[in-house]
């Protein structure tokens, strides 16, 4: 494989490679573009447009290489616009000369979120032809938000075709569990989602009826295609097929979205195992122990410093999550928010003594209402940044004074805690180690456990009642010394 060129974009780095005559597009790592696949370009144009009359316009999000717009020139469309995840995809494609062209095609050089609000037109079908929901990135693409702006720009009989992971042969577990909450999240927005099998698996919604016979149609059109025909393509068992495909996946009971990105998240819950849910038990206990041992000692201020630092690590890692989602951006931002972040911590550990109050536990509690308080406006906000229709700056910067201000109050409550220990004679190294502990506890516990089963939402309020509990066993600490 033969590396033709890479670049930095907005969400990673992009590269474009050749084997044997096929050029691919990467992004970080990830397969996004590939030329050449007729079997996939004809399934996906034929199962869209033989649900229509006539096809006018059609926007198609990714495919930038795959060279689909053959597929879909068949159906005598007027209009076939393309637009990238990355409008730097574009840019690289055109540089190397890859790119479609022609007298019906637009290559246009904006974001997908901007366009479906800017759109100059209505488009009768729109295709995702994205590899799948594989990261919080792309999940937001088959996430009940982004499916309800795409219902704004199309048709009223229009059609919204997906690819998702699956095969015609067989849907793994865990495809089932992707395609299931997908199709959920689509239901959310249309009257109508269907699953047709094929090299991939196609999501197809739409507020009108949708068909299987598609041989059928595409007869009637008069199409001529290489695939997808009689003489390869079985009608009879393309719709037994289906059928049991769709009985497989619409047991789902949550929908995809961009604040509980279920789909994404399959996978690690695959990976812990066929128990995902149990793995919340043990969380459970484990945080119980920690609490109870706290107490019976008499250290809550240990206790109280594991609990937030896992709070604080979680929160971290919350953001994170947010501004791969919101932004897309994590791989050129993710140092800035790391630096934001332990710039807050020492600058509440540095300006402790100037807070107001007369002694190290008021300034504690100080910084354990500051901690609530800007934890629970993640909490507040997180609804409004899944939603935010402006540039994507504004979310980012929401996000990094937040992120500065939960740090800040972690380092406030760490400096008092030092002071505290100070006088009871308590080693504060212990502090230091039970504050690591709890910020490696969080780091693992937040993505791996909390977020997959709960939500980014439940995830942000967990964290804002941590530091309630936190204030609970120090309350309760020092009562139980004065008796």
């Amino acid at each position: 494989e033969t590396v033709l060129a890479t670049r930095p974009g907005t969400a990673g780095r992009i590269t474009v490679t050749e084997t044997g005559g096929q050029e691919n597009i990467y992004e970080n790592g990830l397969l996004v573009h590939s030329a050449g696949n007729i079997i996939v370009n004809e399934e996906i144009a034929s199962f869209t447009l033989a649900q229509l009359d006539q096809p006018a316009n059609i926007l198609v999000i990714g495919g930038l290489l795959s060279g689909i717009e053959e597929a879909l020139e068949k159906f005598s469309p007027r209009s076939i616009d393309f637009i990238a995840t990355d409008p730097h995809l574009i840019e690289q494609a055109e540089h190397l000369g890859l790119s479609a062209t022609g007298d019906k095609i637009r290559q246009i050089r904006k974001t997908p979120a901007y366009w479906v609000r800017h759109a100059d037109q209505v488009y009768d079908a729109i295709l995702i032809n994205l590899p799948g929901p594989y990261n919080l990135h792309l999940n937001r693409f088959y996430s009940t938000e982004f499916f309800n702006q795409l219902r704004m720009i199309l048709a009223e009989d229009g059609v919204i075709t997906s690819i998702m992971p699956g095969t015609a042969n067989y849907v793994s577990k865990e495809a089932a569990g992707v395609l299931s909450t997908v199709r959920r999240a689509g239901l959310e927005s249309f009257k109508h989602a269907l699953v047709l099998p094929g090299e991939n698996s196609y999501l197809l919604l739409s507020n009108d009826s949708l068909r299987l016979d598609i041989l059928t149609r595409i007869d009637e059109l008069g199409i001529d295609n290489l695939y997808v025909n009689r003489g390869y393509f079985n009608e009879r068992l393309f719709g037994d097929r289906t059928e049991l495909v769709n009985q497989e996946v619409s047991s789902a009971t949550i929908s995809n979205s961009v604040l509980r990105p279920v789909a994404s998240m399959n996978q690690i819950a695959w990976w812990l195992g066929l128990f995902p849910q149990k793995a919340v038990w043990p969380v459970l206990i484990l945080t119980v122990l920690v609490i109870v041992a706290g107490l019976w000692t008499g250290h809550g201020g240990l206790t109280g410093i594991f609990l937030l630092g896992a709070a604080a690590s979680g929160s971290e890692i919350l953001l994170l999550f947010l501004l791969q989602t919101l932004a897309g951006a994590i791989y050129q931002l993710s140092g800035l928010f790391l630096g934001i972040f332990m710039a807050g911590l020492a600058m509440g550990s540095l300006f402790y003594r100037r807070l107001p109050g007369e002694s190290d536990r008021s300034r504690t509690n100080q910084a354990l209402l500051l901690f609530f308080l800007s934890s629970g406006l993640l909490a507040i906000l997180l609804p409004v940044l899944a939603n935010h229709k402006g540039p994507a700056f504004v979310p980012v910067l929401v996000l990094l004074v937040i992120g500065f201000t939960i740090a800040a109050a972690t380092g406030i409550f760490f400096a008092g805690l030092s002071r505290q220990m100070v006088e009871s004679k308590i080693k504060q190294n212990r502090l230091y180690g039970y504050d690591l502990l709890g910020a490696g506890t969080g780091a693992i516990v937040f993505p791996l456990v909390i977020i997959p089963i709960t939500g980014m939402l439940f995830g942000a309020i967990i964290i804002t009642l941590s530091s309630l509990v936190v204030w609970l066993i120090l309350l309760i600490t020092a009562r139980m010394k004065k008796t």
